[in-house]
């Protein structure tokens, strides 16, 4: 993506979103990739064309994301995946947004919302992924996707214009 970085149709956020998606699922290997892109390319089939969008819209995105997520991935709430940061956060996205508040705190309490779910993924044991192989030994450690979603959001908040 950087070699390609200045040529990546910018006409808005959604055509953006989608020409990442084909790079991420071509580029990255594993079920990252495939994963990763799908999310991206559900949420910007749902931004594509608006160049602008409020709470409701980013919404809708990401839960076409998540729907994306389960079809490819086969992932539900609750099977210790990326799922069961993701989820909860962009619950918390809707409430919050939709009661008034800044986008500074609502990008705050999406990624203390996330950070919290991926810790509590330490109780449950993988049903998906690499670490549904290790079975029972999988509990007491936190889903490194769900981590990783809270450690992206909370650098979107650090980052976020006050």
């Amino acid at each position: 993506m950087a070699e390609d970085w200045d040529n990546i149709d910018r006409s808005d956020p959604g055509t953006f979103l989608i020409k990442i998606a084909g790079a991420v699922s071509a580029r990255i290997g594993g079920t990252s990739g495939p994963i990763w892109g799908t999310a991206m390319l559900r949420a910007g089939t749902q931004l594509r064309g608006k160049d602008e969008f409020d709470h409701e819209d980013v919404v809708r995105a990401l839960r076409a994301s998540v729907e994306g997520i389960k079809a490819r991935g086969k992932a539900e709430l609750g099977e210790k995946t990326l799922m069961d940061s993701l989820v909860p956060a962009i619950d918390t996205l809707e409430a919050e947004a939709s009661a008034g508040r800044p986008p500074a705190e609502v990008v705050r309490a999406m990624a203390t919302t996330a950070r919290e779910a991926a810790e509590n993924t330490k109780t449950m044991q993988a049903r998906r992924g690499r670490a549904s192989y290790t079975g029972e030994r999988s509990i007491g450690s936190v889903d490194a996707g769900a981590m990783a979603i809270a450690v992206l959001l909370e650098k979107l908040a650090d980052d976020w214009p006050q």
